[in-house]
């Protein structure tokens, strides 16, 4: 096995002057080679995301120990991490030490608390998929056709040393399978799972011709051949093993929460975002009044203001157009609004395929890779319309909101600081956990709205309000408490969702993502009541601008050690006031 002190090659990620690179972030870089080691070992295609060449034609190997042999190399890479801590006198490496600490421990929690709960099932179709679609339009290597041959060849099994991923996973799962004290996966999703199977094989055939990589066929051929048994295996000795609800096993859902950057017990986030969501709702209804009176509509409740304004669709053909607008006008509206410095490029704009909407069926935005700047700023991908239930993104109004959260002040922004040459890896690309990414664009969202237009505050303000929803929700059906009826019928009636966007919510909760959605809210709460402690103890001296930007420049540490190093520098003048 591997000692946890392999170096892992660190590729420059410096973008011009080297001065622009402090001394501490360097130092704690080669602590972070350890990260990296680890991503080599058990997920060498996140690491090719990132723009490091030499792992462009790795492929995942599911290994013949399991769960285990990866939690194993966590635990031996924090305790490393740990004597580390200790020995370091440097604030900036330290605190970085610390984050990396309290990253693994999530992961390694929940390695634990799947490996002693679930059977290890994981979608081959998928995993497969979004390699390809990473290596193929993200920009790096510059010709990807080479490492897409190795990577097809190998996934299939087809060069010395590999076994096909299809033949490791059913192994996998054969070894587990004879055990009844491991939950199976939720029957629903290993159905969506294999009746996404076929766009998403048809989606790496697209990708392939687009970038017009021959020499694919026969490989190509018996990947194909290799998943469609895998997919019979499935329904053959899977799905008689698996759960006939979505609820996970407790251990495992606490396990999601923390996984995510959510610190505190599932009761607790409920009954903060219980008492959030009823100030914003009665906050919406006086919006609502508004923005009925500003357009001539009679006085009506919120959700029929919602479906009036769901009513003003944008074309498909308008668009890609519409978006770029929307993202000039957002740009010079934090600019001159000092809201936050603006950044320094702007991302692609582009509509999913059938494959990508099938996956992913909501806008998202994709990162560039971290180690190779030419690459550019990201992109955001729009789903197709018809992903587009109840107007969230393709209606003018709704625009606003999803450029917000999703480029600027929101994602691309964010992400554009977490490259800069002043940032670590254990802040930028190395630090990614949902509660500090997800939590600055909602929060980023919720600062600016007082700023956009009537419709977009109103759109910004019932967005909240979903997500508080969801954040009570959320454990709610985890725990047993409501069923997806329940739920379902609480979206439509109290926030106002159409049939379709509660339907797919639901979704989200239970199948896509358990715990996910929570984290918008609990970063969000969090990083809004780092600001008004920061902005209490400042008082008049209070700039929003500098804030904003000291906050981005701290990357995507862990919450609690932001606001612990937030507020350091005011500690001497609290000890005072108590």
């Amino acid at each position: 096995m591997p000692e946890v002190h392999d170096r892992a090659p660190i590729p420059s990620t410096e973008t011009g002057d080297a001065s622009a690179r402090p001394a501490w972030v360097t130092q704690s870089d080669e602590h972070a080679r350890l990260m990296l080691a680890l991503m080599r070992r058990f997920e060498p295609e996140s690491l090719a995301a990132l723009g490091d060449a030499t792992a462009a034609s790795d492929v995942t190997r599911l290994s013949p120990g399991g769960p285990e042999e990866r939690l194993d190399a966590y635990e031996q890479t924090i305790r490393e991490l740990g004597k580390r801590r200790e020995g370091e006198a440097q604030t900036e490496v330290r605190l970085d030490l610390e984050a990396m600490i309290t990253l693994l421990g999530w992961q390694a929690d929940l390695l634990r608390a799947e490996a002693e709960c679930l059977l290890p099932y994981v979608s081959v179709t998928r995993i497969v998929f979004e390699s390809f679609l990473s290596l193929l339009t993200a920009g790096t290597p510059a010709d990807p056709a080479p490492a897409a041959r190795r990577r097809l060849r190998r996934y299939a099994g087809l060069e010395a040393g590999y076994v096909p991923l299809a033949r490791q996973a059913q192994d996998l799962l054969r070894a587990s399978l004879s055990r009844g004290d491991l939950v199976g996966p939720w029957r629903q999703a290993v159905l969506e799972d294999l009746e996404n199977g076929p766009r998403l094989l048809a989606g790496i055939g697209e990708l392939f011709e687009e970038r017009r990589i021959d020499g694919t066929a026969s490989a190509f051929a018996e990947l194909r051949r290799q998943l469609d048994e895998h997919h019979d295996f499935l329904r053959r000795e899977l799905l008689p093993r698996c759960r006939q609800d979505f609820p996970l096993p407790p251990e495992v859902y606490a396990a999601r929460l923390a996984h995510h950057g959510i610190d505190l017990p599932a009761a607790e986030l409920g009954r903060r975002a219980e008492a959030a969501f009823e100030e914003r709702r009665c906050r919406l209804e006086e919006l609502a009044s508004r923005v009925a009176r500003d357009r001539d509509w009679p006085r009506e409740p919120f959700p029929d203001v919602l479906r009036r304004l769901e009513r003003d669709r944008l074309t498909t053909g308008s668009l890609l157009d519409h978006y770029r607008r929307r993202c000039q006008q957002l740009e010079q509206l934090i600019e001159t609004s000092g809201f936050v410095s603006p950044p320094s490029q702007r991302p692609r704009i582009r509509l999913a395929s059938a494959a990508e909407s099938a996956l992913l069926p909501f806008p998202h935005f994709r990162w560039p890779p971290a180690f190779d700047p030419s690459c550019g700023a990201g992109e955001l991908v729009l789903p197709a319309r018809a992903k587009d239930p109840g107007g969230e993104f393709a209606t003018s109004a709704s625009s606003w909101v999803m450029v917000a959260h999703e480029v600027v002040p929101g994602h691309a922004l964010q992400i554009s600081r977490l490259l800069e040459p002043d940032i670590s890896l254990a802040r930028g690309s190395l630090g990614f956990h949902l509660a500090a990414l997800e939590g600055w664009a909602v929060y980023a969202g919720s600062e600016l709205a007082p700023e956009l237009p009537l419709e977009a505050r109103f759109l910004t303000l019932h967005r909240d309000l979903r997500r508080a929803a969801v954040a009570f929700l959320d454990p709610a059906l985890h725990q047993g408490r409501l069923s997806v009826e329940q739920a379902s019928r609480f979206l439509q009636t109290r926030v106002g969702l159409n049939e379709g966007s509660a339907r797919q919510t639901v979704w989200r909760i239970t199948t896509w993502s358990p715990g996910q959605a929570a984290s918008y809210f609990f970063g969000h709460s969090q990083l809004a009541a780092l600001r008004t402690a920061v902005e209490c103890r400042l008082g008049a001296a209070f700039d929003r601008r500098r804030f904003h930007d000291r906050l981005l420049a701290h990357g995507l540490l862990p919450l609690t050690l932001l606001r612990r190093r937030l507020l350091e520098p005011f500690a001497p003048q609290d000890r005072r006031a108590a």
